[in-house]
């Protein structure tokens, strides 16, 4: 009953308890998404400043990385 109150606080914007732990999840899942978009960009405009472009690359290595561990922990 206390988790029922708690979901239909304002604060809470009418969203359930599960909604608040799958959100992160899936914001996770999504960086690799984002990141490649700004290593794309980073390429077009910093021709030839390979450290910064190397920099994200590893970034975007390392979030698919812990996208795939989120969906193994999800199945």
């Amino acid at each position: 009953m206390a988790l029922s109150a708690l979901e239909r606080a304002p604060e809470a914007q009418s969203l359930s308890l599960q909604s608040f732990l799958i959100l992160p999840m899936q914001h996770v899942t999504r960086l690799p998404l984002l990141v490649d978009v700004i290593l794309h960009q980073l390429l077009d405009v910093q021709r030839g400043k390979t450290e910064d472009c190397a920099a994200v690359g590893r970034c975007l290595e390392t979030l698919h990385t812990v996208g795939s561990s989120c969906r193994c922990m999800s199945d």
